[in-house]
């Protein structure tokens, strides 16, 4: 124990502790003279009481305790993971925000001060020697000891005194120690004119503190001799420990959309053009009145070309090594529309970050996109700031690094350069967007263990941030009655995309939280050439500001399967400058340390310090409101009352101006279905849950938007077995309303068509094209479900809902080129398309009535002696191509006509006519194979309707020889198909109604019925900004934890079910066996996430990798040896299953409903339990 100290140094605790202590010193002395002796004895007792908790061993005891502390841990199984596990490492550490709370006597004071211990391996035993009485041997070096000043705590209050305590420092320790050392919090009696007297202790493992989450609250306990515990206090503090790791930042695949030139740039600055002005004016395929660089199709691409570069800076933090990388764009141009509608792709480079993960999350990168343009060719009178003879700053942009470990693909809107801003009518350059700019920054090594809060209180002072102090809750209100110990609540405050938390505040019907979240400010204007230049306080800043939206408060309460949304509201910024009567906000001061300086300063600032009413998604009932605080570091010198702005997602104006017509226009076209069929819907909108003050009905494609999928989530297969992780809901109670992929995730629950919306979202982010499809399952019911449309013109459905994974439509488009990679998708087919397209069906017809057969379309022409059929994906054509005559001429590979030389892949040849010899490779395009046609009368006469169902299987197995079989009828679980949409727009189906039977080329009104056009959509952006996945502190140990817990009531569970039968319960009591069915279940796992589908016999359904195969032949492996080793005369009976929740008591429900051996009455069965966890982002749970 440590030795007690004399504690005579009370002078360095403050003027008025000093004041308190000596008068209770006074006291103390007098009590020491009328009762000493009585005080001695309570010492003596207390000294015994501690020597109890000491272990006692021998002196050789006592030499093998010190070797194995000082023994290096075996842990790992190659040399690689011991050396992970075991080497030193660096942590940086910081306690502050410490309050000291008494517990005991309401009526006693107390004066005490706290050592903290943090780590260590120092343990003390008492050693048998040759002396009478046992010695306290200490073994162990001791671990980093601070210690607070003097608390002095006056009971009555309910609340506990605050201690002026911040200490920094850094812990050097392994992942191994971490795991092993505690962090010992000592609290001591302080008196002034005695010996200071241990009172308790508490101690914390480091490796749930590296876990968890910032605040901390502990008991700490006296033991009695018999080792009873006693409540003495309650301490609260902040702690921030996090390893102090060297980042490796990959930044590749850095690309920029709707980039304009710096001459286009300027024009719309001084002829304050809106944006809706602009893209109306630049629509791809539409004549540009001002583009000067126009690109047109066949012009040369070297003659027009701007060429414009990319400068990325890595954080500013003297921690790192700067690198900065000038790489010239390699321009993907579209050929249908501009070059400033184009993307530019450039290269890959790297930079490195020493911090913390917390030092990474809140730092950024700033980017500057330059253009090779003369400055002179803008009319200007001056060289423009920043800008050199050859090259001008076109945009800048400053992208958060925040959620970067989690995911690495990051975008933002580009800002004008600074110099726009100083030219005629600069004030309006900050209502401009300059491009898109998406990158991704991949991060291999990230430290193993992180906290789940995050501390921003450094501050680069040079920029603006936001404050908001949650204070408190008055009254949590849940829709339904439940006990107070299951009201864990927390505060989520979201603005601009950026989402933060406070802290879990437990068991507590009024929590209190006192947290402040900082957000930075991300402000056109603020650096100029060179480094960092502050805005300017104007109107235009406040407005832009606000157009980053209010600032969105949710309260949450945790549970076992799903949170808990217990309400939410709304705050402007406006609030911070003027009060609901419009006065002047009062100024208030407020400090912060810089960064830069690492000083602290003081600020004068307005404030708003008030409370909100909490609005529920159930509807408004009992009050309940939140209390908090907000303000601007620094401050903005503005006096005027401004106008409340939230979020800028508007609807693009041209769809807002004839929303009516779209939708007048939809249910004519769609209403006869749902009056044949009312089942049928084709819904077209829906009411958003979130954010709950603004609720309103938003067209479905709003709801969708590309989201990154979180880390390991790398392919369409784990996403699917990924959004199958969430929990389904049966109904809700709202009707028609939907739940935003960001409300979805952080609720943790929702309905099949947020799950659909969720999983596009995602599948988006991977760069595919996906569609959210909606329709009815066979039993009538309404679903919804994901396609996706494959570069071989097929269309894949995942279904995460009912299990089966995915379900491949081959060759299920007319016009297949139109989903070539790299080529632009059409706003609509052209007539001449469409009539060739319902030509081509009339002849269909009446080729199966001639001969009955359902095959492709056949010519029998004059000029070729075999019959030749239809082939609509010309890139399956057999063998190597055959050129004419005139095609040899020209120096390419890919087929030509026969007749007119037309090269496929040109204007025409993407559909066409082959030989079906297999000897001779002759091919027609579509032009030319029409005119050998002699039928156009009977095809005139033919009437055609797209509602009728198109035989695909027979379609295409008629273009295979006799006896081969390729396209088999795939049954799906869908009986109608009857709007598809995703971020762009939406498509009605006036097709048949079974999706194996219709042509998915959207682009074909006969076919689809787009809501809108492609100019009214263009620019639609989603009602919500951003989706996080966060990790929520759960980790293998975690896992290893939850599988515990569940198994160990399934026993329970399993063995008094069938006790109430009368049945007796054998388990297996063999570890090896258990072992062994959890690398089974691992195996499957893996296999979920790499997308195999394994059916009942254990075998999967296809294996279309490496690791796929690897793991195939792993699980048949496991098989085998299971088989084997069971012995002859008994009979083995198992049943995978599958969970993504971890609610015990519905676990355990479902087995005993699904596993019918369970209730076997063989009196030699013996039962063996085995379960794998994997935690997944967003805080959901894969349980097998």
């Amino acid at each position: 124990m440590p030795e007690a100290e004399k504690k005579g140094e009370g002078d360095k605790d403050g003027e008025k502790t000093n004041d308190e202590a000596a008068k209770d010193g006074a006291e103390e002395k007098e009590g020491e003279t009328a009762g000493g002796g009585e005080q001695a004895e309570e010492g003596e007792e207390e000294a015994a009481a501690v020597a109890l908790s000491t272990e006692k061993v021998s002196m050789a005891g006592f030499y093998k305790e010190q070797a194995k502390i000082y023994e290096v841990p075996n842990i790992g199984d190659s040399p690689d993971l011991r050396m992970h596990w075991t080497r030193p490492r660096r942590w940086d550490v910081r306690i502050w925000g410490m309050s000291i709370a008494n517990t005991t006597d309401p009526e006693e004071e107390i004066l005490v001060f706290a050592n903290l211990v943090f780590g260590g391996s120092k343990k003390e035993f008492q050693v048998r020697t040759k002396s009478k009485e046992p010695e306290i041997w200490i073994a162990g070096e001791e671990g980093k000891v601070l210690r607070t000043p003097i608390v002095h705590d006056k009971p009555g209050d309910d609340l506990g005194a605050d201690c002026v305590f911040d200490e920094r420092f850094e812990w050097h320790g392994s992942y191994a120690q971490l795991e092993s050392q505690v962090l010992r919090i000592e609290l001591w009696n302080w008196s002034r004119w005695r010996i200071n007297k241990f009172d308790c202790f508490a101690e914390l493992p480091l490796i749930e503190l590296v876990k968890g989450g910032i605040h901390q609250e502990v008991e700490c306990n006296k033991y009695d001799k018999h080792g009873k515990p006693t409540p003495r206090a309650k301490i609260s503090f902040k702690l921030y420990f996090q390893e102090i790791y060297d980042f490796d930042l990959d930044m590749s695949l850095w690309r920029a959309s709707y980039l304009p030139t710096c001459k286009q740039l300027h024009e719309r600055v001084v002829n304050q053009m809106t944006e809706e002005d602009f893209m109306a004016d630049v629509t791809p395929g539409r004549a540009s009145r001002r583009s000067t660089t126009a690109l047109r199709r066949g012009d040369s691409m070297e003659d027009n070309l701007v060429q414009q570069i990319i400068e990325i800076t890595s954080p500013s933090n003297p921690k790192h090594m700067v690198r900065s990388k000038r790489l010239a764009a390699k321009p993907a141009p579209n050929i249908a529309g501009t070059v400033e509608w184009s993307k530019w792709v450039w290269g890959r480079f790297r930079a490195a970050f020493r911090g913390t993960a917390s030092d990474l999350n809140n730092r950024s990168l700033e980017v500057m996109i330059w253009s090779y343009e003369k400055y002179w060719d803008l009319d200007l009178e001056a060289r423009p700031s920043g800008a050199y003879r050859r090259c001008m700053p076109l945009g800048q942009v400053e992208l958060p690094l925040r959620g970067i470990l989690g995911h690495g693909e990051i975008k933002a809107q580009l800002n004008p350069a600074p110099w726009f801003f100083d030219v005629q009518n600069g004030e309006y350059a900050h209502r401009q967007r300059c491009g898109l700019l998406q990158g991704n920054v991949a991060i291999e090594n990230h430290p193993r263990y992180q906290q789940s809060d995050d501390v921003s209180d450094e501050l680069d002072l040079r920029k603006r941030y936001l404050f908001v102090k949650v204070i408190k809750v008055d009254r949590v209100v849940t829709p339904d009655t439940r006990p107070t110990d299951e009201i864990d609540t927390f505060v989520e405050v979201t603005y601009a995309g950026t989402a933060k938390r406070t802290r879990i505040c437990q068991d507590d019907v009024s929590p209190g939280f006192d947290d402040e979240l900082i957000f930075e400010l991300a402000l056109s204007n603020s650096k100029g050439h060179g480094g960092y230049e502050p805005p300017p306080d104007t109107a235009q800043v406040w407005e832009e500001i606000e157009r980053k939206g209010p600032v969105h408060m949710d309260l949450w309460t945790l549970g076992t399967v799903s949170n808990e949304h217990l309400g939410s509201c709304e705050a402007f910024l406006n609030d911070i400058l003027v009060d609901a009567r419009g006065q002047i906000q009062p100024t208030v001061v407020r400090t912060a340390m810089d960064t830069r300086t690492q000083k602290q300063e003081s600020f004068n600032v307005r404030a708003f310090r008030g409370s909100k009413r909490l609005h529920f998604v159930w509807g408004d009932g009992q009050e309940s409101n939140i209390f908090y605080e907000m303000w601007l570091l620094p401050d903005l010198d503005i006096q005027a009352s401004l106008k409340c702005l939230r979020e800028d997602t508007p609807v693009p104006k041209p769809l807002e101006e004839n929303m009516d017509k779209c939708v007048e226009k939809w249910e004519e076209l769609t209403g006869s279905f749902s009056a044949e069929d009312e089942s049928r819907e084709f819904k077209y909108n829906a009411k958003s849950i979130w954010p709950i003050e603004v609720a309103a009905e938003h067209i479905l494609p709003r709801f969708v938007d590309v989201v990154r999928p979180p880390r390991g989530m790398n392919s369409p297969q784990a996403v699917c077995h990924y959004v199958s992780c969430y929990p389904y809901l049966e109904s809700r109670s709202v009707q028609d309303a939907l739940s935003t992929p960001n409300f979805f995730t952080a609720l943790r629950k929702g309905e099949i068509l947020e799950h659909a919306i969720l999983h596009c979202s995602l599948l988006l982010g991977l760069a595919l094209r996906a569609y959210v499809c909606l329709g009815t399952s066979l039993k009538r019911e309404p679903h919804a479900w994901v396609a996706v449309f494959l570069d071989d013109a097929s269309v894949c459905f995942w279904e995460p809902f009912l299990g089966t994974g995915s379900m491949v439509l081959p060759q299920r488009f007319a016009h297949p080129e139109h989903v070539v990679p790299m080529e632009p998708t059409p706003r609509s087919l052209r007539p001449s398309d469409i009539a060739d397209e319902i030509k081509r069906r009339k002849r269909l017809r009446l080729q199966k009535k001639r001969d009955g057969g359902n095959g492709p379309l056949l010519l029998h022409s004059g000029s070729h002696p075999h019959p030749m059929r239809y082939v609509d994906v010309l890139s399956s054509l057999k063998g190597t191509t055959r050129k004419s005559a005139s095609a040899k001429k020209k120096s390419t590979s890919n087929p030509t006509c026969d007749r007119c030389s037309a090269v496929f892949r040109t204007k025409g040849f993407y559909r066409g006519f082959e030989c079906q010899d297999d000897q001779c490779q002759a091919y027609l395009c579509w032009a030319c194979a029409d005119n050998e046609f002699e039928d156009t009368g009977d095809v005139e006469s033919v009437q055609l309707n797209v509602t009728d169902g198109f035989d695909f299987e027979a379609y295409n197995n008629g273009r295979l020889g006799v006896g081969e079989t390729k396209y088999a009828l795939q049954p799906i679980p869908y009986r109608t198909l009857d709007v598809v949409f995703n971020n762009q727009n939406m498509w009605a189906n006036l097709q048949h109604h079974d999706p194996r039977k219709i042509f998915w080329d959207l682009w074909n009104p006969c076919y689809w019925h787009p809501f809108a056009s492609k100019g009214q959509v263009a620019g639609l952006r989603p009602i919500f900004s951003a989706v996080h996945f966060p990790m929520g502190g759960r980790d293998d140990a975690w896992a290893a934890k939850k599988v515990r817990d569940v198994l160990q009531h399934l026993r329970r569970t399993i063995q008094g079910s069938r006790a109430v039968r009368n049945l007796g319960t054998r388990w297996v009591q063999n570890p090896q066996l258990i072992k062994f069915l959890e690398v089974g279940l691992r195996i499957r796992a893996e296999m979920d996430l790499k997308g195999q589908i394994v059916d009942d016999e254990g075998v999967p359904e296809e294996a279309d990798s490496r690791s796929d195969v690897d793991l195939q032949a792993q699980l048949k492996r496991w098989e085998r040896m299971l088989t084997a080793k069971t012995p002859p005369r008994f009979k083995l009976t198992g049943m995978p299953l599958h969970f993504n929740m971890i609610d015990e008591d519905d676990i355990s429900n479902r087995i005993l409903d699904i596993v019918s051996f369970i209730w076997t009455r063989e009196k030699t069965a013996q039962f063996a339990l085995a379960a794998h966890c994997i935690p997944l982002p967003g805080e959901v749970v894969s349980l097998d």
